[in-house]
Protein backbone atom coordinates (compact mmCIF):
# COMPACT_ATOMS: atom_id res chain seq x y z
CA UNK A 1 0.00 0.00 0.00
CA UNK A 2 1.28 3.83 -0.72
CA UNK A 3 2.33 5.49 1.93
CA UNK A 4 0.85 9.23 1.62
CA UNK A 5 1.97 10.17 5.11
CA UNK A 6 5.03 11.56 4.72
CA UNK A 7 4.57 13.62 1.98
CA UNK A 8 1.84 15.72 3.25
CA UNK A 9 2.26 19.21 4.48
CA UNK A 10 0.25 19.66 7.53
CA UNK A 11 -0.52 23.21 9.02
CA UNK A 12 -2.21 23.72 12.24
CA UNK A 13 -4.24 26.57 13.72
CA UNK A 14 -5.90 25.98 16.64
CA UNK A 15 -9.08 28.21 15.50
CA UNK A 16 -11.63 25.40 16.07
CA UNK A 17 -11.85 21.22 15.82
CA UNK A 18 -12.20 21.18 12.04
CA UNK A 19 -9.55 19.43 10.14
CA UNK A 20 -9.19 20.00 6.41
CA UNK A 21 -8.19 17.09 4.28
CA UNK A 22 -7.44 18.51 0.61
CA UNK A 23 -6.93 15.77 -2.82
CA UNK A 24 -5.53 17.68 -6.09
CA UNK A 25 -7.25 16.45 -9.53
CA UNK A 26 -4.85 14.34 -11.80
CA UNK A 27 -0.95 15.00 -12.73
CA UNK A 28 -1.73 17.79 -10.23
CA UNK A 29 0.20 17.90 -6.65
CA UNK A 30 -0.04 19.07 -2.88
CA UNK A 31 1.39 22.69 -3.77
CA UNK A 32 -1.91 23.17 -5.91
CA UNK A 33 -3.38 23.98 -2.84
CA UNK A 34 -0.86 25.91 -1.11
CA UNK A 35 -2.26 29.19 -1.57
CA UNK A 36 -5.86 28.71 -1.36
CA UNK A 37 -5.17 26.81 2.25
CA UNK A 38 -3.26 29.28 3.85
CA UNK A 39 -6.21 32.08 3.18
CA UNK A 40 -6.95 33.19 6.95
CA UNK A 41 -10.76 32.83 5.34
CA UNK A 42 -10.21 29.24 5.90
CA UNK A 43 -7.54 29.17 8.97
CA UNK A 44 -9.79 31.21 10.52
CA UNK A 45 -12.26 28.84 11.27
CA UNK A 46 -9.97 25.43 10.99
CA UNK A 47 -7.98 23.55 13.22
CA UNK A 48 -5.15 21.98 10.92
CA UNK A 49 -5.10 22.12 6.97
CA UNK A 50 -3.45 18.53 5.17
CA UNK A 51 -2.35 19.02 1.72
CA UNK A 52 -1.41 15.76 0.48
CA UNK A 53 -0.28 13.68 -2.90
CA UNK A 54 -2.31 11.12 -4.47
CA UNK A 55 -0.37 7.99 -4.91
CA UNK A 56 1.71 7.92 -7.90
CA UNK A 57 1.72 11.76 -7.97
CA UNK A 58 3.99 14.31 -6.23
CA UNK A 59 6.05 13.39 -3.45
CA UNK A 60 3.99 10.12 -2.35
CA UNK A 61 5.58 6.46 -3.75
CA UNK A 62 4.85 5.33 -7.53
CA UNK A 63 3.03 1.84 -7.78
CA UNK A 64 2.02 0.20 -10.47
CA UNK A 65 -1.76 -0.63 -9.69
CA UNK A 66 -3.70 2.67 -8.46
CA UNK A 67 -7.69 2.13 -8.67
CA UNK A 68 -9.93 4.36 -6.48
CA UNK A 69 -10.69 1.42 -3.82
CA UNK A 70 -6.65 1.58 -3.14
CA UNK A 71 -6.81 5.20 -2.84
CA UNK A 72 -9.48 5.40 -0.81
CA UNK A 73 -7.80 3.10 1.38
CA UNK A 74 -4.54 5.36 1.51
CA UNK A 75 -7.33 8.11 2.40
CA UNK A 76 -8.51 5.76 5.29
CA UNK A 77 -4.96 5.22 6.23
CA UNK A 78 -4.02 9.08 6.38
CA UNK A 79 -6.98 9.83 8.02
CA UNK A 80 -7.21 7.33 10.89
CA UNK A 81 -5.30 9.85 13.86
CA UNK A 82 -7.51 12.84 12.73
CA UNK A 83 -11.53 13.17 13.62
CA UNK A 84 -13.90 16.67 12.79
CA UNK A 85 -12.64 15.80 8.92
CA UNK A 86 -13.72 18.30 6.07
CA UNK A 87 -12.66 16.80 2.88
CA UNK A 88 -12.36 18.75 -0.34
CA UNK A 89 -11.24 16.88 -3.48
CA UNK A 90 -10.66 18.41 -7.10
CA UNK A 91 -11.31 16.52 -10.36
CA UNK A 92 -9.78 12.82 -9.48
CA UNK A 93 -9.36 13.96 -5.97
CA UNK A 94 -12.87 14.33 -5.77
CA UNK A 95 -13.26 10.74 -7.26
CA UNK A 96 -11.42 9.18 -4.17
CA UNK A 97 -13.62 10.56 -2.05
CA UNK A 98 -16.23 9.18 -3.30
CA UNK A 99 -15.36 6.30 -3.30
CA UNK A 100 -13.54 6.46 0.35
CA UNK A 101 -17.19 7.31 1.06
CA UNK A 102 -19.10 4.22 -0.35
CA UNK A 103 -16.10 2.25 1.29
CA UNK A 104 -15.68 2.91 4.44
CA UNK A 105 -19.36 4.21 5.52
CA UNK A 106 -19.21 3.48 8.98
CA UNK A 107 -15.59 6.05 9.50
CA UNK A 108 -16.93 8.19 7.25
CA UNK A 109 -19.77 8.58 10.01
CA UNK A 110 -17.45 8.71 12.29
CA UNK A 111 -14.74 11.14 11.53
CA UNK A 112 -16.20 13.49 8.75
CA UNK A 113 -17.88 16.58 9.14
CA UNK A 114 -18.41 17.87 5.84
CA UNK A 115 -17.45 17.43 2.16
CA UNK A 116 -16.91 19.22 -0.42
CA UNK A 117 -16.23 18.31 -4.14
CA UNK A 118 -14.97 20.37 -6.74
CA UNK A 119 -15.89 19.73 -10.54
CA UNK A 120 -16.30 15.78 -10.73
CA UNK A 121 -19.05 13.72 -11.00
CA UNK A 122 -20.07 10.64 -9.57
CA UNK A 123 -20.61 8.95 -13.01
CA UNK A 124 -18.54 7.13 -15.23
CA UNK A 125 -16.59 9.76 -17.18
CA UNK A 126 -15.52 9.37 -20.98
CA UNK A 127 -12.23 10.56 -21.04
CA UNK A 128 -10.53 9.80 -24.38
CA UNK A 129 -8.77 13.03 -24.81
CA UNK A 130 -7.30 12.45 -21.31
CA UNK A 131 -6.26 8.60 -21.97
CA UNK A 132 -4.80 9.81 -25.49
CA UNK A 133 -3.00 12.54 -24.11
CA UNK A 134 -1.18 10.16 -21.85
CA UNK A 135 -0.50 8.15 -24.38
CA UNK A 136 1.47 10.51 -26.17
CA UNK A 137 2.90 11.61 -22.95
CA UNK A 138 4.92 8.18 -21.99
CA UNK A 139 7.31 8.97 -25.24
CA UNK A 140 8.17 11.88 -25.02
CA UNK A 141 12.05 11.33 -24.85
CA UNK A 142 13.59 13.12 -21.89
CA UNK A 143 16.98 12.54 -22.35
CA UNK A 144 19.34 15.76 -23.38
CA UNK A 145 16.38 18.18 -24.20
CA UNK A 146 16.12 21.96 -22.68
CA UNK A 147 12.91 22.92 -21.29
CA UNK A 148 11.29 25.38 -23.62
CA UNK A 149 12.32 22.09 -26.05
CA UNK A 150 10.40 20.17 -23.62
CA UNK A 151 7.32 22.70 -23.13
CA UNK A 152 7.29 22.43 -27.11
CA UNK A 153 6.48 18.87 -27.00
CA UNK A 154 4.03 19.04 -23.93
CA UNK A 155 2.01 21.88 -25.76
CA UNK A 156 1.94 19.79 -28.65
CA UNK A 157 0.67 16.78 -27.27
CA UNK A 158 -1.99 18.76 -25.19
CA UNK A 159 -2.72 21.47 -27.23
CA UNK A 160 -3.77 23.57 -24.58
CA UNK A 161 -1.84 25.92 -22.80
CA UNK A 162 -3.42 25.49 -18.68
CA UNK A 163 -3.18 21.87 -19.03
CA UNK A 164 0.41 21.91 -20.28
CA UNK A 165 1.99 24.56 -17.51
CA UNK A 166 0.10 21.83 -15.42
CA UNK A 167 2.14 19.11 -16.43
CA UNK A 168 5.22 21.16 -16.72
CA UNK A 169 5.14 21.15 -12.98
CA UNK A 170 5.94 17.05 -12.98
CA UNK A 171 9.78 17.12 -14.76
CA UNK A 172 12.49 16.83 -12.64
CA UNK A 173 16.13 17.31 -13.21
CA UNK A 174 19.38 16.39 -10.97
CA UNK A 175 20.07 20.56 -11.42
CA UNK A 176 18.83 22.73 -9.33
CA UNK A 177 19.50 25.81 -10.93
CA UNK A 178 18.71 25.64 -14.68
CA UNK A 179 18.47 27.52 -17.72
CA UNK A 180 15.88 27.30 -20.35
CA UNK A 181 18.32 27.21 -23.23
CA UNK A 182 20.72 24.24 -22.12
CA UNK A 183 19.68 20.18 -22.38
CA UNK A 184 19.65 18.31 -19.75
CA UNK A 185 17.89 14.66 -18.48
CA UNK A 186 14.71 15.09 -17.24
CA UNK A 187 12.28 12.91 -15.50
CA UNK A 188 8.50 12.43 -14.58
CA UNK A 189 7.71 13.10 -11.07
CA UNK A 190 4.62 11.09 -11.13
CA UNK A 191 4.52 7.48 -12.19
CA UNK A 192 3.03 7.66 -15.80
CA UNK A 193 2.64 4.05 -16.22
CA UNK A 194 0.93 3.17 -13.34
CA UNK A 195 -1.38 6.04 -13.81
CA UNK A 196 -2.67 4.50 -17.44
CA UNK A 197 -2.99 0.89 -15.66
CA UNK A 198 -6.26 1.75 -14.08
CA UNK A 199 -7.05 5.12 -15.92
CA UNK A 200 -9.88 3.47 -17.77
CA UNK A 201 -11.19 0.46 -16.39
CA UNK A 202 -10.72 1.70 -12.51
CA UNK A 203 -10.51 5.50 -12.07
CA UNK A 204 -13.50 6.36 -14.83
CA UNK A 205 -16.45 4.24 -13.27
CA UNK A 206 -19.82 5.07 -11.55
CA UNK A 207 -19.45 5.21 -8.03
CA UNK A 208 -22.40 5.56 -5.45
CA UNK A 209 -22.72 6.09 -1.74
CA UNK A 210 -24.55 7.29 0.59
CA UNK A 211 -23.56 10.57 2.39
CA UNK A 212 -26.62 12.48 3.93
CA UNK A 213 -24.04 15.36 5.80
CA UNK A 214 -23.25 18.61 4.60
CA UNK A 215 -21.50 19.07 1.23
CA UNK A 216 -20.68 21.57 -1.10
CA UNK A 217 -20.41 21.04 -4.73
CA UNK A 218 -18.35 23.90 -6.10
CA UNK A 219 -18.11 23.73 -10.08
CA UNK A 220 -17.30 26.51 -13.37
CA UNK A 221 -19.48 27.79 -15.42
CA UNK A 222 -17.24 26.86 -18.13
CA UNK A 223 -16.32 23.29 -17.15
CA UNK A 224 -16.53 20.55 -19.92
CA UNK A 225 -16.74 17.88 -16.91
CA UNK A 226 -20.04 19.19 -15.28
CA UNK A 227 -22.70 21.37 -16.12
CA UNK A 228 -26.29 22.39 -14.85
CA UNK A 229 -27.84 19.67 -17.06
CA UNK A 230 -25.34 16.98 -15.53
CA UNK A 231 -24.96 18.06 -11.84
CA UNK A 232 -27.96 16.31 -10.99
CA UNK A 233 -25.67 13.04 -11.06
CA UNK A 234 -24.26 14.67 -7.21
CA UNK A 235 -27.57 12.85 -5.67
CA UNK A 236 -25.66 9.42 -6.85
CA UNK A 237 -23.64 9.89 -4.00
CA UNK A 238 -25.43 12.72 -2.01
CA UNK A 239 -29.24 11.77 -1.74
CA UNK A 240 -30.01 15.28 -0.15
CA UNK A 241 -28.26 17.18 -3.28
CA UNK A 242 -30.27 20.32 -4.28
CA UNK A 243 -27.72 22.54 -6.07
CA UNK A 244 -24.31 23.51 -6.57
CA UNK A 245 -21.94 26.54 -6.90
CA UNK A 246 -20.88 27.70 -10.23
CA UNK A 247 -18.39 30.01 -10.65
CA UNK A 248 -18.42 32.36 -13.53
CA UNK A 249 -15.64 32.75 -16.22
CA UNK A 250 -13.61 29.50 -15.11
CA UNK A 251 -13.41 25.68 -16.27
CA UNK A 252 -11.73 23.02 -14.50
CA UNK A 253 -9.53 24.45 -12.48
CA UNK A 254 -11.53 26.28 -10.60
CA UNK A 255 -9.42 27.24 -7.30
CA UNK A 256 -6.81 28.46 -9.45
CA UNK A 257 -9.08 30.29 -12.13
CA UNK A 258 -11.16 32.10 -9.42
CA UNK A 259 -9.49 31.91 -6.37
CA UNK A 260 -10.98 34.67 -4.40
CA UNK A 261 -14.67 33.19 -5.11
CA UNK A 262 -13.49 29.61 -4.39
CA UNK A 263 -11.99 30.43 -1.47
CA UNK A 264 -15.11 32.16 -0.02
CA UNK A 265 -17.47 29.64 -0.98
CA UNK A 266 -15.26 27.13 1.11
CA UNK A 267 -15.09 29.27 4.05
CA UNK A 268 -18.76 29.88 4.36
CA UNK A 269 -19.22 26.04 4.26
CA UNK A 270 -16.52 25.49 6.69
CA UNK A 271 -18.39 28.12 9.00
CA UNK A 272 -21.71 25.96 8.95
CA UNK A 273 -19.95 23.40 10.70
CA UNK A 274 -18.61 24.12 13.83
Amino acid sequence: MASIVQSSIKKFYHNSNLNLVILHGLMGSKNNFKTVSSSPLLTNHLNSTHLLDLRNHGESPHHQSMTLGEMALDLSEYVKELNDIVLLGHSLGGRVIFKYLQQYEKEVQQKVKGVIIVDILPKAVQSTFVYELLKKLIKINLNQITYNELQEKVFEASQNKAIAQLLMTNFQSQQTIMRKDIKYDFKWRVNLQGILNDFQTNILTDITANWKGPHCVICGDKSQYVNRETVHQMSMVFPNFKEAHFIKDCGHWVHSEQPQEFIKIVSSFIQTLK
